[in-house]
């Protein structure tokens, strides 16, 4: 935005800034506008265990609107531009619920603004101030509206000269949303730090970050401070240009609901093109994690050889190796594993018709293992996972078997520690443990899908013993005249240990089709699962139809299923639906709507989700419309519970600009 503003100056003043004379004040409104904004909610839950309640909630707001923009004695000295609107309106709401019963009847204020204000615009060394706040609505996965108001405000500051460029920047955020889960409240306070330099054959860069959160939803919280320091370096050396090096360090401090953590990390990666069709590389990564009293370090590194001779042939052959250790709560140990890896990849067009493409892989390790004590505590472990509702739904599972439930702990990708209530739910898959997403996570917490999320546990899995392990793999896939594509995958995972050692013996066998023609998707999977951690079968659909019913309308179908089968029961069946329909009504008017169904059945929990929701859009001349209506039905059922919530929202926003 900074690099727009000496524009809008010049639009502003209708003359070049260096025939600007200096003034105290300059100032332009743009543009003034009114505006009325209201939104309401009727809720209705019906519960077996807790009876029934109701929540009905109202509120009008007039609202006044400025943008301008201005100098203050020089545009290259201090600029500023400002957009926003407020004002005071009227707000209801009435919560019924057996033994309770109240009606609130108040003022409500709102405020929309985005304020920027930039000192010394066009010098290499220049500074911004932002301040907004902001409410509007945000949708999560599957019609999960979110009310969310928000205030910000911070500064920053550049320095850029010689191919050095510093920069510093701090401020305060917080955010306070409502959606079908309640409440969350997060707030936090940053501050960062970088530089870079580049050179010609290269550059080196540092950063740190502050960031200081607290994060509530309803009387469940945490809060936490963290630091990072990291540092990198990358060139490229020799006559052709033909070797690469990049170097990076880094140094974490999580202090959040809990014990404080600390990590290191390192990371050398260098890369030698020797032709045009061969290149070798070699990388190192090293890690050690410090949360007292549990600490645990790695280093794993690899050598290798990359050939393509052929544009439809690649081979990838290389030697690693990797040590870990770990100590903490009465357990200590270690373990290696080193050994060699090959894999193979070819594609053949067939003629105009269809196109082959085929792969495998195999690698072959040694490893040992060696400790003492009952347990072995995993710090961090990174996972990332997708909404049940997702078409990209995916089980996932924790690394260790025999995982202690009491012992897990989730955290988000700013190191939020998240509450299990209303957020995950952790399913024992034989000795294998999975980590669920509900369906509609609340607020900020676990927002995003996928989400990242940090897994911290103890695992009963310790044992002291040496083996030979190989890990093989292969996939085939044929696709005919750029409509059917036919594809299998094969994993077999062996291994000598001795009986009394939990080590995974797996044969993973997936095949598929799907069938791509015109605006039409469709698809089926299966799989066979087959460890001594956890069996089961998965079988997965998938069918998706767009239509373009006119120059301004479209209508799209979306349909999965899914159905795993677990050998030691808990399966698990879910339907998803989803349908579009969007058309420009006229020049100025166009109108959305959207419907869904999700059906979910899970060691003994029935769980439906309907949904829909509709909006117009009008721009016609000075005057603005948007209304949007959304329902949502939730059932959930248990053995001994039954739970059903029905919910109306709506919202309506129409401005006039002068």
């Amino acid at each position: 935005m900074a690099a727009c503003l000496p524009l809008a100056g010049s639009q502003l003043l209708g003359q070049s800034y260096s025939e600007i004379e200096p003034r105290w004040l300059r100032l332009k409104v743009n543009q003034m506008s009114l505006s009325v904004e209201g939104d309401g909610l009727v809720e209705n839950i019906q519960s077996s265990s807790s009876g029934n309640s109701t929540h009905e909630q109202i509120s009008v707001t007039p609202l006044v609107g400025l943008k301008a923009q201005g100098s203050v004695y020089h545009p290259n000295l201090v600029s500023f531009d400002l957009n926003g609107e407020g004002g005071l309106g009227w707000d209801s709401d009435q919560v019924t619920s057996p033994g309770y019963n109240q009606t609130r009847h108040g003022s409500q204020d709102l405020a929309r603004y985005l304020l920027r204000v930039h000192f010394l615009d066009a010098k290499p060394y220049n500074a911004t101030f932002v301040s907004s706040q902001d409410h509007y609505y945000r949708n999560y996965d599957f019609f999960n509206t979110a009310t969310v108001d928000t205030m910000r405000y911070g500064g920053r500051m550049d320095w850029r000269i010689d191919g050095f460029n510093l920069s510093a920047e701090a401020g305060y955020r917080e955010e306070h949303s409502t959606d079908l889960n309640g409440t969350t409240d997060f707030s936090e306070t940053y501050a960062n730090f970088t530089g870079l330099h580049q050179r010609e054959r290269g550059s080196t860069s540092f950063a740190y970050n502050y960031d200081d959160f607290s994060q509530y939803s309803g009387a469940l919280g945490s809060l936490g401070t963290t630091h990072a320091l990291s540092a990198s370096d990358s060139e490229t050396f020799g006559s052709r240009r033909q070797i690469t090096a990049s170097t990076a360090v880094g140094f974490n401090v999580y202090d959040y609901s809990g014990p404080e953590t600390k990590t290191v990390t390192a990371t050398e990666n260098v890369t030698v093109r020797h032709t045009s069709d061969l290149e070798s590389f070699a990388n190192a990564n090293y890690s050690a994690t410090d949360q007292s009293p549990i600490n645990s370090s790695a280093v794993q590194g690899a050598v290798g050889l990359r050939h393509r001779p052929y544009e439809s042939l690649a081979s990838v052959l290389d030697a690693h190796g990797t040590y870990n250790d770990f100590s903490g709560l009465g357990s200590s140990g270690h373990d290696d594993r080193y050994g060699l890896g090959l894999r193979e990849d070819y594609t053949k067009r067939l003629g105009g018709w269809g196109r082959l493409s085929l792969g495998g892989g195999i690698i072959a390790d040694h490893e040992d293992h060696e400790s003492s004590g009952v347990v072995q505590s995993v710090i961090r472990e990174q996972h990332q996972i997708y909404l049940p509702t997702s078409p990209s739904f995916q089980p996932v599972y924790l690394a260790k078997p025999g995982v202690l439930a009491s012992s897990i702990l989730i955290f988000n990708s700013a190191n939020a520690l998240v509450a299990q209530a209303g957020n995950y739910q952790i399913i024992p898959r034989g000795e294998l443990t999975e980590i669920q997403l509900q369906p509609a996570p609340a607020g900020p917490l676990l927002s995003l899908n996928p989400a990242t999320i940090f897994v911290t546990y103890d695992s009963a899995s310790v044992a002291t013993s040496s083996f030979e392990a190989l890990n093989t793999s292969a996939q085939i896939r044929l696709d005919l005249f750029n409509t059917l594509g036919l594809y299998g995958r094969a994993n077999w995972v062996d291994n000598n240990a001795p009986p009394q050692t939990l080590v995974e013996q797996l044969t993973d066998l997936v095949g598929g089709a799907e069938l791509t023609w015109r605006r039409l998707h469709v698809g089926a999977e299966y799989e066979d699962y087959d460890s001594n951690f956890s069996k089961y079968t998965a079988a997965r659909f998938f069918q998706g139809i767009d239509f373009r019913l006119d120059a301004a309308s479209n209508l799209g179908f979306n349909l999965n299923q899914l159905f795993y089968r677990y050998a030691e029961g808990g399966n698990e069946t879910q339907y998803q639906f989803s349908s579009h329909f969007d058309t420009q009504l006229t020049s100025w008017l166009s109108w959305n709507v959207e419907a869904g169904y999700y059906l979910r059945d899970i060691s003994g929990t029935h769980e439906d989700l309907a949904a829909a929701r509709t909006g117009l859009t009008a721009s016609w001349g000075k005057i603005t419309l948007r209304a949007n209506y959304q329902y949502n039905y939730q059932v959930i059922k248990q053995s001994v519970s039954r739970e059903q919530r029905d919910r109306n929202f709506f919202y309506v926003y129409l401005r006039r600009v002068f």
